[in-house]
């Protein structure tokens, strides 16, 4: 509506407001680093010069896109660390090393005869392995401080650094997987094909027939990235930061990271003798997965920070809590998240019957959502909680494995709690045993007190409940 009185001073001279900061706003990075590109760009003559700066401008944007899709907490400026580890990798002799182990012990060099099994086990070793090792590298540094550092050190003034590389979470692993991966992108594209086109074109056809062919090539071999090395450098991070959560299934999580991609690495490579459509399915088959470990990285962190976590598009997280349910709950592997079986039943059978009283089958709805308005009246709080540097956020109407939330800790998978809200009192929330056994459970006051099948816990904001061996902080949000 119009208003009576005239501008304030802030209005007409925003920079003067102390509601908004400049320096902080998530707008100021991309167009700063578009500002700043669009100056040099006008200042540069040398083609090469000029395909550096632009090439690293596109593999910004690809990343920072990502960046910003994730929610991950980390400055973007410690994306550059994986980027120069990878630089230094394949400018150094630790290229030949790589080379030599890949490419002359194992059967990684030039296929002996064309076709695509000979170039698929050729580009599997000599492409796949060694390169998705090389890109590895920063996040299994990550993995190796997470592992070795205790959480409960996590931040502390001799070890803030070190976190900046810290894997501890699929997504943390990732996004390490997709700054290595535009590294690579960078350092292999401008050092050695783009060098090369131009040289031969050049010498056939003139040096503006090279720098043509050059900056054409430059093109597709970035925004192949999506489909392509950082693509599959962040499939083999999102698995090495699952290792770093269930540290029993290391080997075999590490193994997955390393082979999978490899294995879409030399599909790519040797797409070109599955004919005209070869291409097209290696890189859907990529995009696919490398999207798939995506959306459930966030998932993941979803489940680790609750509603500070704010995730968009294809993963439902938070919303309104879901009906507190009685009785037990057979699913036996249910995932952290505790809505995700519920909402996945609800949208491919809409019309289910609801379920019988005491009886729960995986993914069935015990009865419709409340409405908006009644939540409103009647609104729960929610809890964080934690063990040592990992908060968790939690919501009613969630079910939770503490297994998964804090592996590692001494508790058996499958340490089902449900977040039950008092039917009497909707300011009492407390975690319901969904296992089979009694939970021993010693209380913030030292009391110590068996919780059996079906019976809850009530969570008080500020104390601390032990069950088991794991002592868990609570907090309010």
């Amino acid at each position: 509506m119009p208003r009576d009185i005239g501008p304030s001073d802030s209005e007409i001279i925003p920079l003067r407001s102390t509601k908004i900061n400049i320096l902080k706003s998530g707008i100021l990075i991309p167009l700063g680093v578009t500002a700043a590109v669009c100056i040099v760009l006008f200042s540069l003559s040398n083609f090469f010069q000029i395909m550096y700066v632009f090439a690293g401008y596109l593999l910004f944007c690809i990343f920072y896109a990502a960046y910003v899709y994730s929610g991950i907490r980390k400055s973007v400026f410690i994306y550059l660390i994986p980027f120069a580890i990878v630089y230094i990798e394949l400018t150094t002799s630790l290229l030949s090393t790589f080379i030599f182990v890949f490419r002359t012990i194992l059967p990684g060099g030039e296929p002996k005869s064309p076709g695509f099994l000979t170039t698929f086990v050729s580009m599997f070793f000599g492409a796949g392995l060694m390169e998705e090792l090389m890109k590895a590298m920063p996040a299994l540094i990550g993995l190796s401080i997470a592992l070795r550092m205790p959480n409960d050190t996590a931040n502390a003034p001799s070890t803030r650094y070190l976190d900046w590389l810290r894997v501890s979470t699929p997504l943390e692993g990732l996004m390490l997987g997709l700054a290595a991966g535009a590294g690579f992108i960078f350092v292999e594209t401008l050092y050695q094909y783009v060098p090369n086109t131009v040289e031969q074109v050049a010498k056939s056809s003139g040096a503006g027939a090279g720098f043509a062919n050059g900056f054409a090539l430059l093109m597709p071999r970035v925004l192949h990235g999506v489909i392509g090395h950082m693509a599959w450098a962040g499939i083999s991070g999102y698995f090495i930061g699952l290792a770093s959560r269930y540290p029993g299934s290391l080997i075999k999580l590490l193994a997955i990271g390393w082979l999978l991609p490899s294995m879409l690495h030399a599909l790519w490579n040797s797409s070109s003798h599955l004919g005209g459509m070869g291409t097209w399915v290696a890189g859907a088959i990529t995009l696919f997965v490398f999207v798939g470990c995506f959306l459930k990285a966030k998932q993941l962190e979803a489940v680790r920070q609750g509603r500070a976590f704010i995730p968009t598009d294809s993963i439902i997280v938070g919303g309104a809590p879901l009906p507190v349910a009685s009785g037990t709950l057979p699913e036996r592997h249910a995932t952290a998240w505790g809505g995700l079986s519920q909402v996945a039943a609800a949208f491919f059978q809409p019309k289910m019957a609801t379920a019988p009283a005491g009886a729960f089958p995986a993914g069935a709805l015990a009865a419709e959502p409340p409405a908006p308005q009644a939540l409103q009246a009647a609104a729960v709080p929610r809890f964080t909680l934690s063990n040592g540097a990992e908060r968790y956020g939690i919501v009613a109407g969630q079910t939770i494995d503490l297994a998964i939330l804090f592996p590692g800790r001494g508790l058996a998978s499958g340490a089902l709690a449900e977040v039950t809200v008092h039917p009497q009192d909707p300011q009492a929330v407390g975690l319901k045993n969904m296992t089979t056994g009694a939970w021993a459970v010693t209380l913030d006051t030292g009391i110590s007190t068996e919780v059996a099948p079906g019976r809850s816990v009530k969570l008080v904001a500020n104390e601390k409940i032990k069950i088991g061996a794991v002592t868990i902080d609570v907090q309010a949000v």
